[in-house]
Protein backbone atom coordinates (compact mmCIF):
# COMPACT_ATOMS: atom_id res chain seq x y z
CA UNK A 1 0.00 0.00 0.00
CA UNK A 2 1.12 3.56 -0.90
CA UNK A 3 1.82 5.94 2.29
CA UNK A 4 -1.07 8.19 2.52
CA UNK A 5 -1.45 11.64 1.05
CA UNK A 6 -0.79 13.78 4.03
CA UNK A 7 -0.05 17.34 2.65
CA UNK A 8 -0.75 18.90 -0.78
CA UNK A 9 0.42 22.48 -2.11
CA UNK A 10 -2.48 23.16 -4.55
CA UNK A 11 -1.97 26.32 -7.53
CA UNK A 12 -3.39 27.35 -10.74
CA UNK A 13 -3.15 29.67 -13.48
CA UNK A 14 -7.11 31.00 -13.16
CA UNK A 15 -6.26 32.94 -9.68
CA UNK A 16 -8.95 33.22 -6.94
CA UNK A 17 -13.05 32.22 -7.03
CA UNK A 18 -14.66 34.09 -9.65
CA UNK A 19 -17.66 32.78 -11.94
CA UNK A 20 -16.18 33.62 -15.24
CA UNK A 21 -12.74 33.29 -14.90
CA UNK A 22 -11.97 30.35 -12.19
CA UNK A 23 -15.24 28.37 -10.56
CA UNK A 24 -13.52 25.09 -10.67
CA UNK A 25 -10.62 25.49 -7.60
CA UNK A 26 -13.14 25.58 -4.65
CA UNK A 27 -15.30 23.00 -5.37
CA UNK A 28 -12.43 20.35 -6.09
CA UNK A 29 -10.64 21.71 -3.11
CA UNK A 30 -13.63 20.87 -1.34
CA UNK A 31 -14.02 17.64 -2.48
CA UNK A 32 -10.49 16.77 -2.16
CA UNK A 33 -10.39 17.58 1.52
CA UNK A 34 -13.53 16.04 2.26
CA UNK A 35 -11.82 12.29 0.41
CA UNK A 36 -8.38 12.67 1.04
CA UNK A 37 -8.64 14.05 4.67
CA UNK A 38 -5.45 15.80 4.17
CA UNK A 39 -4.14 18.94 4.70
CA UNK A 40 -4.44 21.28 1.37
CA UNK A 41 -2.21 25.09 1.45
CA UNK A 42 -3.22 27.01 -1.47
CA UNK A 43 -0.74 29.30 -3.45
CA UNK A 44 -2.40 30.83 -6.25
CA UNK A 45 -2.08 34.12 -8.71
CA UNK A 46 -4.45 36.92 -7.41
CA UNK A 47 -5.49 37.20 -10.91
CA UNK A 48 -5.63 35.37 -14.43
CA UNK A 49 -2.72 34.52 -15.51
CA UNK A 50 -3.12 32.11 -18.19
CA UNK A 51 -0.42 31.20 -21.04
CA UNK A 52 2.28 32.48 -19.56
CA UNK A 53 4.23 28.76 -18.95
CA UNK A 54 6.77 28.23 -16.45
CA UNK A 55 7.48 32.14 -16.85
CA UNK A 56 8.92 34.33 -13.75
CA UNK A 57 8.05 37.87 -14.41
CA UNK A 58 11.84 39.39 -13.96
CA UNK A 59 11.00 42.92 -14.86
CA UNK A 60 8.66 42.46 -11.00
CA UNK A 61 11.40 42.74 -8.46
CA UNK A 62 8.98 42.38 -5.48
CA UNK A 63 6.23 40.11 -5.59
CA UNK A 64 3.15 41.21 -2.62
CA UNK A 65 0.28 38.83 -1.54
CA UNK A 66 -2.93 38.80 0.15
CA UNK A 67 -4.80 36.19 1.90
CA UNK A 68 -8.02 34.45 0.86
CA UNK A 69 -10.57 33.39 3.09
CA UNK A 70 -12.48 30.03 0.84
CA UNK A 71 -15.78 30.36 3.61
CA UNK A 72 -16.40 33.88 3.67
CA UNK A 73 -14.81 34.29 -0.21
CA UNK A 74 -13.26 37.55 1.24
CA UNK A 75 -10.05 39.13 1.15
CA UNK A 76 -8.26 38.99 4.52
CA UNK A 77 -5.47 41.68 5.45
CA UNK A 78 -4.33 39.57 8.07
CA UNK A 79 -3.54 35.92 9.16
CA UNK A 80 -1.36 33.18 10.57
CA UNK A 81 1.43 31.40 8.51
CA UNK A 82 -0.32 29.34 5.68
CA UNK A 83 1.35 26.37 7.43
CA UNK A 84 -1.19 26.76 10.57
CA UNK A 85 -4.49 28.48 8.72
CA UNK A 86 -6.87 27.20 6.29
CA UNK A 87 -6.61 30.83 4.61
CA UNK A 88 -5.20 30.80 0.75
CA UNK A 89 -2.22 32.92 -0.24
CA UNK A 90 -2.93 35.03 -3.35
CA UNK A 91 0.21 36.27 -4.65
CA UNK A 92 0.77 39.35 -7.57
CA UNK A 93 3.00 36.56 -9.20
CA UNK A 94 3.21 33.78 -12.06
CA UNK A 95 1.88 30.03 -11.31
CA UNK A 96 4.85 29.35 -11.60
CA UNK A 97 6.42 31.78 -8.99
CA UNK A 98 3.54 30.96 -6.61
CA UNK A 99 4.96 27.33 -6.13
CA UNK A 100 8.65 28.32 -6.01
CA UNK A 101 7.65 31.02 -3.04
CA UNK A 102 5.31 28.45 -1.19
CA UNK A 103 7.77 25.47 -1.12
CA UNK A 104 11.14 27.64 -0.39
CA UNK A 105 8.88 30.10 2.30
CA UNK A 106 5.25 29.55 3.13
CA UNK A 107 5.62 25.64 4.13
CA UNK A 108 8.09 23.54 5.14
CA UNK A 109 8.66 21.41 1.55
CA UNK A 110 9.80 18.09 3.05
CA UNK A 111 5.81 17.91 4.50
CA UNK A 112 4.57 18.32 0.95
CA UNK A 113 3.64 15.11 -0.72
CA UNK A 114 2.22 15.71 -3.79
CA UNK A 115 2.05 19.49 -6.17
CA UNK A 116 -1.68 19.90 -8.02
CA UNK A 117 -2.16 22.46 -10.31
CA UNK A 118 -5.59 23.49 -11.20
CA UNK A 119 -8.24 22.61 -11.97
CA UNK A 120 -7.55 24.70 -14.96
CA UNK A 121 -10.83 25.84 -16.81
CA UNK A 122 -10.09 24.76 -20.33
CA UNK A 123 -7.61 22.10 -22.14
CA UNK A 124 -4.09 21.90 -21.71
CA UNK A 125 -3.44 19.43 -24.43
CA UNK A 126 -1.03 19.31 -27.46
CA UNK A 127 2.51 20.56 -27.30
CA UNK A 128 1.53 24.38 -28.49
CA UNK A 129 -0.54 24.29 -24.91
CA UNK A 130 1.82 22.01 -23.32
CA UNK A 131 4.26 24.65 -23.68
CA UNK A 132 2.62 27.71 -23.16
CA UNK A 133 0.18 26.57 -19.61
CA UNK A 134 0.68 28.10 -16.55
CA UNK A 135 -1.25 25.02 -14.85
CA UNK A 136 1.64 23.13 -16.60
CA UNK A 137 4.24 25.22 -15.50
CA UNK A 138 3.36 25.54 -11.71
CA UNK A 139 3.36 21.13 -11.96
CA UNK A 140 6.98 21.43 -13.78
CA UNK A 141 7.90 23.76 -11.04
CA UNK A 142 6.78 21.56 -8.04
CA UNK A 143 8.49 18.21 -9.86
CA UNK A 144 11.61 20.64 -9.91
CA UNK A 145 11.74 20.18 -5.91
CA UNK A 146 11.73 16.97 -6.51
CA UNK A 147 7.89 16.86 -5.55
CA UNK A 148 5.36 14.43 -7.40
CA UNK A 149 3.14 16.67 -9.86
CA UNK A 150 -0.42 16.80 -11.33
CA UNK A 151 -1.23 19.31 -13.98
CA UNK A 152 -5.29 18.94 -14.29
CA UNK A 153 -7.58 20.57 -16.43
CA UNK A 154 -11.51 20.54 -17.30
CA UNK A 155 -12.15 20.36 -20.83
CA UNK A 156 -15.61 21.72 -22.03
CA UNK A 157 -17.18 21.44 -25.06
CA UNK A 158 -19.99 24.20 -24.36
CA UNK A 159 -20.00 27.98 -24.04
CA UNK A 160 -18.78 28.18 -20.09
CA UNK A 161 -21.86 30.28 -19.58
CA UNK A 162 -23.83 26.54 -19.74
CA UNK A 163 -21.35 24.83 -17.82
CA UNK A 164 -23.65 22.95 -15.19
CA UNK A 165 -22.80 22.54 -11.49
CA UNK A 166 -23.33 18.54 -11.75
CA UNK A 167 -21.04 18.47 -14.70
CA UNK A 168 -18.47 20.17 -12.25
CA UNK A 169 -19.31 17.99 -9.55
CA UNK A 170 -18.48 14.98 -11.44
CA UNK A 171 -15.13 16.31 -13.17
CA UNK A 172 -13.90 16.68 -9.07
CA UNK A 173 -15.15 13.26 -8.60
CA UNK A 174 -13.51 12.05 -11.21
CA UNK A 175 -10.63 13.52 -11.20
CA UNK A 176 -10.09 12.27 -7.48
CA UNK A 177 -10.32 8.71 -8.59
CA UNK A 178 -7.66 9.19 -11.46
CA UNK A 179 -5.17 11.13 -8.49
CA UNK A 180 -6.04 8.12 -5.56
CA UNK A 181 -4.62 5.65 -8.86
CA UNK A 182 -1.79 7.49 -10.18
CA UNK A 183 -0.56 8.23 -6.26
CA UNK A 184 -0.98 4.83 -5.58
CA UNK A 185 0.81 3.71 -8.86
CA UNK A 186 3.01 6.29 -9.77
CA UNK A 187 5.65 5.15 -11.78
CA UNK A 188 9.61 6.27 -10.66
CA UNK A 189 10.62 7.47 -14.37
CA UNK A 190 7.63 10.06 -14.31
CA UNK A 191 7.92 13.87 -12.46
CA UNK A 192 4.36 15.05 -13.92
CA UNK A 193 1.37 13.57 -15.37
CA UNK A 194 -0.93 15.68 -17.16
CA UNK A 195 -4.41 14.88 -17.05
CA UNK A 196 -7.68 16.50 -18.97
CA UNK A 197 -11.05 15.27 -17.73
CA UNK A 198 -13.97 16.17 -19.90
CA UNK A 199 -16.58 18.34 -18.11
CA UNK A 200 -19.49 16.58 -19.16
CA UNK A 201 -22.98 16.33 -18.13
CA UNK A 202 -23.92 12.88 -17.07
CA UNK A 203 -26.42 10.87 -19.54
CA UNK A 204 -27.67 9.12 -16.68
CA UNK A 205 -27.77 9.17 -13.12
CA UNK A 206 -24.86 7.30 -11.55
CA UNK A 207 -22.43 7.27 -14.96
CA UNK A 208 -19.32 5.89 -14.54
CA UNK A 209 -16.05 7.88 -15.16
CA UNK A 210 -15.44 8.13 -18.79
CA UNK A 211 -12.42 5.73 -20.33
CA UNK A 212 -9.09 6.80 -19.75
CA UNK A 213 -6.14 6.46 -22.40
CA UNK A 214 -2.77 7.18 -21.55
CA UNK A 215 -1.55 9.59 -24.34
CA UNK A 216 1.44 10.93 -25.59
CA UNK A 217 1.26 15.32 -26.90
CA UNK A 218 -0.32 15.83 -30.28
CA UNK A 219 3.10 17.29 -31.48
CA UNK A 220 1.72 20.08 -33.88
CA UNK A 221 1.67 23.89 -33.12
CA UNK A 222 -1.16 25.90 -33.73
CA UNK A 223 -1.78 29.45 -34.63
CA UNK A 224 -2.35 31.73 -31.60
CA UNK A 225 -2.81 35.25 -33.45
CA UNK A 226 -5.07 36.49 -36.26
CA UNK A 227 -4.23 39.37 -38.25
CA UNK A 228 -6.64 42.44 -37.36
CA UNK A 229 -7.99 43.77 -40.80
CA UNK A 230 -6.78 47.50 -41.22
CA UNK A 231 -3.20 49.66 -42.09
CA UNK A 232 -1.48 49.16 -39.16
CA UNK A 233 0.69 46.19 -38.02
CA UNK A 234 -1.88 44.14 -35.79
CA UNK A 235 -2.52 40.88 -33.96
CA UNK A 236 -5.48 39.65 -31.82
CA UNK A 237 -5.21 36.66 -29.49
CA UNK A 238 -7.38 34.21 -30.63
CA UNK A 239 -5.87 30.81 -30.53
CA UNK A 240 -7.08 28.09 -32.94
CA UNK A 241 -6.90 24.82 -31.02
CA UNK A 242 -6.80 21.59 -32.95
CA UNK A 243 -10.13 20.23 -33.97
CA UNK A 244 -10.60 16.81 -35.39
CA UNK A 245 -8.78 17.01 -38.38
CA UNK A 246 -5.39 15.79 -38.73
CA UNK A 247 -5.14 14.90 -35.03
CA UNK A 248 -3.95 11.07 -34.78
CA UNK A 249 -5.69 8.66 -32.65
CA UNK A 250 -4.10 8.45 -29.47
CA UNK A 251 -2.73 11.87 -28.61
CA UNK A 252 -3.69 13.64 -25.96
CA UNK A 253 -5.95 16.17 -28.18
CA UNK A 254 -7.51 13.41 -29.64
CA UNK A 255 -8.56 11.99 -26.92
CA UNK A 256 -9.95 15.33 -25.18
CA UNK A 257 -12.04 15.90 -28.51
CA UNK A 258 -13.47 12.62 -27.84
CA UNK A 259 -14.68 13.52 -24.58
CA UNK A 260 -12.15 10.91 -22.57
CA UNK A 261 -9.84 11.71 -19.86
CA UNK A 262 -6.00 11.67 -21.05
CA UNK A 263 -3.58 11.22 -18.77
CA UNK A 264 0.41 12.06 -19.87
CA UNK A 265 3.07 11.16 -18.30
CA UNK A 266 5.73 14.06 -18.94
CA UNK A 267 9.39 14.80 -17.21
CA UNK A 268 9.92 18.24 -15.78
CA UNK A 269 12.58 19.20 -18.52
CA UNK A 270 13.61 19.85 -22.16
CA UNK A 271 14.81 16.15 -22.43
CA UNK A 272 18.23 15.77 -24.58
CA UNK A 273 18.13 13.47 -27.18
CA UNK A 274 21.17 10.87 -26.02
CA UNK A 275 21.59 9.08 -29.15
CA UNK A 276 22.61 12.30 -31.32
CA UNK A 277 24.69 13.69 -27.96
CA UNK A 278 26.70 10.87 -28.28
CA UNK A 279 26.91 10.48 -31.78
CA UNK A 280 28.39 13.78 -31.65
CA UNK A 281 30.94 12.94 -29.19
CA UNK A 282 32.16 10.03 -30.98
CA UNK A 283 35.30 10.90 -32.77
CA UNK A 284 35.73 11.21 -35.97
Amino acid sequence: MPPPIRHVLLSNDDGPPDPSRSPYIKPFVLAFAEHFGCKITVCIPDRQRSWVGKGIDVQQCTVTGSYYDPVTEAAVSEAAEPSESDMWTLLNATPSACVNIALTHLVDSNDIDLVISGPNFGRNASVGSTLASGTIGAALDGAGFGKRAIALSFSYYSPPAEITKSSIENACAWSIQIIEHLWATWADSVEVYNVNIPLIVPSQPGMTIPRIHYTDFHAEAFPMYKRVAGPSLCFEFAPDLPGQNGVSQGSDTWAVNQQLISITPMKSRYECVREELERRRRPG
